[in-house]
């Protein structure tokens, strides 16, 4: 779910220009049948960290940010997949220049339509800013993408999907993603089946911030393993991003090279530990 931090620096980059349901046992960490995705509640812990590098007139400039809280996810049967309700629990952090008004997004309501194979659509809030406009465009890319047949240990398969992620600038993302089964494990105290995928993306768009018109062009790499309980309950995932982006501003013909390094982590707290 890296990709949701692009909004995050392009703020930064052009102000600085301007100016679970019951635990399956150790018998259940080989089941044979494939894995997909089911109904169900589950409470998430996840944190973001960010570092940003940009250069500015011949210098090199550094910005940092974390960004935790926590959400709950209901996932709910309707037609092929889910209708997703999504709350805020709560904003442990927000540390960084563009993670405004943290009080806002405590307790957010949110909708959005998952289907069967993970993806996430018709997402309410798109055009929310801040922190809150940070865990929206999070919420696209949080759940793995996974084969119609099921997910199972040393499956195969590649998944090519298309997002816009909003905020200072509306930025089309098109990311081409190679996925594998792992093996059974543990994770989040469940057994788990490991979701690792590799993936490349290019990111295109426009915006404007303080009267300044700005165009974004950029590529990157997202590289994570995520984990699927044997009840089909997305567990968790632990990933890293790299992108470069080049920020023009045409008013001025001068362009801004920004580095994105993001390291996320998500984990589902289980009922005893809440």
């Amino acid at each position: 779910m890296s990709r949701a931090g692009l909004l995050m620096l392009v703020g930064a980059s052009v102000a600085c220009a301007g100016g679970a349901g019951a635990a399956p046992g150790r018998a259940a960490l080989s089941p044979s049948a494939p894995v997909s995705y089911t109904a169900g509640r589950v409470t998430y812990y996840v944190a973001v960290h960010g570092r940003y590098e940009q250069e500015v007139g011949g210098q090199s400039q550094q910005v940092g940010s974390v960004l935790r809280y926590q959400l709950t996810i209901v996932l709910e049967p309707a037609g092929l997949g889910f209708a997703a309700r999504v709350v805020v629990d709560t904003v442990l952090q927000a540390q960084g220049q563009s993670l405004t008004d943290p009080e806002a997004a405590g307790r957010a309501a949110l909708t959005a339509v998952v289907s069967a194979d993970g993806s996430v659509a018709d997402l309410s809030g798109a055009d929310a800013t801040g922190v809150l406009g940070q865990i929206v465009n999070g919420l696209r890319f949080i759940y793995p993408r996974l084969p119609a047949g099921g997910l199972i240990p040393g499956g195969e398969w590649v998944d090519t999907s298309s997002a816009t992620v909003s905020g200072p600038a509306d930025l089309d993302v098109t990311t081409i993603t190679q996925y594998r089964g792992g093996a059974w494990t543990e994770f989040a105290g469940r057994a788990a089946i490991a979701v690792v995928g590799t993936g490349t993306y290019d990111v295109i768009g426009a915006g404007e911030q303080a009267g300044q018109r700005f165009e974004i062009t950029g590529i990157g790499v997202n590289r994570g393993t995520s984990y699927l309980g044997a009840d089909g309950r997305f567990l968790g995932a632990v990933s890293t991003d790299t992108v470069y982006l080049d920020i023009l501003l045409a008013g001025r013909g001068v362009t801004i090279p920004v580095r994105q390094i993001q390291f996320d982590t998500v984990r589902a707290i289980m009922p005893d530990e809440q």
